[in-house]
């Protein structure tokens, strides 16, 4: 493409498209300067533009968004929440927009939670010998925030700085509980059963048993899955397994069943398990049949098929 031409192109994207499509047009050809020019240009009706140019260019841009926050007198909310993320603005060069947001919508509590990590990051993980962090006021701040967003960056930050948290009933509270039990030195071990009984993810079992080695928790299924991670496949659990079967035909039971018999590495075992993922269908999970399809995929591709 002539310089020409590219030219006269982009002249009739800005002609029928106006500065939106300029800006991506900008954006895609690396073209920064006018880009932020655009950007700050559709930033009273557009600010996402701003948002965006932001989002790539952050550090550069630090001391002009500060200038135009300056001359603001309110801020897009999204545009706060990816400041508030960033390293390169302070609590205070933000703070005259935090609170300014009151419609209880999702963002505005995510723009709470960002602030409140934002304001204490200087003391996160120490005690100030100052005095400057005040643990009781900060348990409270903390735990209002929880009861609008029950979110884990905040439970990290509780137990970062020895914080209470309040019984609450999330899973977010429960793996709290673990692994604040487990930097002091107790057993966590109710927190850990909690966890277990509330997933069917294996790969979140296997995590959770990593802080706390639970033998049982009182479900058969469960207890089958924590010995096969622990001590890998055995026939005994395969046993075990479709004895409970038999019995109930839930979609953690089947996905049981199929760990086992695919982890046996017995090809008649395996096709076993493809038949069984054929028959058992489960509309809320689409788990057993991408297991389904992956067994499909492994025995189109055996030398005998080919």
């Amino acid at each position: 493409m002539t310089f020409k031409t590219k030219s006269y192109l982009d002249s009739l994207i800005a002609k029928f498209y106006g500065k939106q499509s300029s800006f991506i047009t900008a954006i895609l050809n690396n073209d920064t300067s006018s880009a932020k020019k655009l950007a700050f240009e559709l930033y009273k009706d557009h600010p996402a533009y701003l948002l965006f140019f932001c989002c790539i260019n952050r550090d550069e841009n630090r001391q002009i968004v500060l200038n135009l926050l300056g001359r603001s007198k309110q801020i897009d909310p999204h545009l706060l929440y990816s400041l508030l993320n960033s390293k390169s603005y302070t609590y205070d060069d933000l703070k005259a927009f935090i609170g300014n947001f009151k419609s209880g919508s999702f963002i505005d509590r995510c723009i709470e939670k960002a602030a409140f990590l934002k304001k204490h990051e200087p003391y996160r993980g120490t005690k100030p010998e100052n005095g400057s962090f005040d643990s009781d006021g900060i348990s409270c701040e903390l735990n209002k925030l929880l009861d609008g967003i029950d979110d884990f960056q905040l439970y990290k930050f509780a137990i970062e700085n020895s914080i209470e948290i309040t019984k609450r009933s999330s899973s977010n509270y429960l793996w709290y509980m673990l692994i604040k039990g487990c930097n002091i030195g107790d057993t966590s071990k109710e927190a850990a059963k909690e966890l277990i009984l509330r997933t069917t993810s294996f790969q979140e079992i296997k995590r959770i048993l990593s802080y706390y080695r639970v033998e049982e928790v009182g479900d058969d299924r469960y207890d089958i899955i924590i010995r096969y991670l622990s001590n890998g496949f055995s026939t005994d659990l395969l046993r075990q397994a479709f004895a409970l079967l038999s019995k109930d035909q839930s979609f953690i039971t089947v996905k049981i069943v199929l760990a086992l018999l695919i982890a046996s590495k017995n090809e008649n075992l395996v096709v076993l398990a493809l038949y069984l993922s054929q028959k058992y269908h489960f509309e809320t999970n689409y788990e057993i049949a991408l297991v389904n399809l992956h067994l499909c995929r492994y025995f189109l591709l055996l030398k005998q098929l080919l």
